[in-house]
């Protein structure tokens, strides 16, 4: 298992219809030690994960009865609930004992699994731990595989769906030009933008510092960042090297339109924001308008 699903979880896989496994009832165990139980799936390909393989499957993680991760239930930052999607773990070299990533080669498409890894075996290696958990506790993985991918199937996949995200984001983005009457310029990216005030000097280029006032919007005009003055007396500035992967690539491309004092906006595709993860109030897939203010330019 990789490790930030480990930390994602508190350190913390569950096939539908996986009911209790009792402390030991049902469980076999490797030669390294790990405990696994294996619940036959209908699906006819008998193919399993190898090193290198991309699992997509759903996982809950459990310490005793307690649940830490649902990849089916995602909690958002406001405290509601949505329906997540599958997670992929590409399957990796196994170098210790007890590591959940063996797992993974058990399991056919459609097959569940339920492995048990001892809190200890994750100190003994020098991770740090919630003082909460005891040595003698066992981490529970139950996971149900969904899909089993090369790398290169997976990328052919990624690069599709990306394809047709960026058709999808600048299809959205022209039918609110048209309604709201705007006309804009575009990079070579595909960022639009609108300026309303040249500023002066040359266009800000890649490695500069630039200070920006900014208030970044929905498309539907809700806010979800600001730190313009005005409106937000309590924050400062923003200063960011331009070009070097502070900030959503929209922001990299698009303030390379813009000079010192320049005021315009910024219309950045998903692809080009935060894509289908979203991140906090901003959805997955989400276009973004960012009002911009150019203040100064080192």
């Amino acid at each position: 298992m990789t490790k930030n699903i480990i930390a994602a979880a508190a350190l913390g896989m569950a096939a539908l219809g996986l009911g209790s496994c009792g402390k030991n009832g049902g469980f076999e165990t490797t030669k390294d030690g790990l405990q696994y139980k294996i619940i036959k799936g209908e699906g006819k390909d008998e193919k399993k994960a190898v090193k290198g393989d991309i699992v997509q499957a759903h996982i809950k993680v459990y310490l005793g009865d307690s649940l830490f991760f649902d990849s089916r239930n995602v909690k958002l930052p406001d405290g509601t609930v949505k329906a997540g999607d599958p997670i992929e773990i590409p399957v990796q070299e196994l170098k210790y004992k007890f590591q959940p990533d063996a797992g993974f080669t058990m399991l056919r498409v459609g097959d569940s699994g339920v492995f048990r890894v001892p809190v200890d075996s994750f100190k003994r290696r020098g991770e740090k731990m919630p003082p909460w958990m005891k040595a003698k506790d066992n981490i529970e993985y139950r996971i149900k595989v969904l899909a089993i991918k090369t790398q290169e199937q997976v990328q052919q996949e990624r690069m599709a769906k990306s394809t047709a995200q960026r058709t999808s984001d600048d299809s959205s983005l022209q039918d609110y030009f048209h309604k709201n009457n705007i006309t804009p310029m575009k990079t070579a990216n595909g960022v639009y933008y609108t300026i309303d005030a040249p500023g002066s000097g040359d266009n800000i280029k890649a490695g500069q510092e630039a200070t920006v006032i900014y208030t970044g919007r929905l498309m539907n005009g809700t806010e979800f960042d600001s730190n313009d003055p005005k409106t937000h007396p309590d924050k400062k500035p923003f200063v960011l090297k331009v070009g070097q992967g502070m900030v959503i690539p929209g922001w990299d491309e698009g303030l390379q339109m813009f000079k010192k004092g320049s005021k315009g906006k910024l219309y950045i595709p998903s692809t080009l924001a935060y894509g289908p993860q979203g991140m906090a109030s901003i959805p997955a897939n989400a276009n973004l308008i960012f009002d911009i203010e150019i203040k100064d330019v080192k």
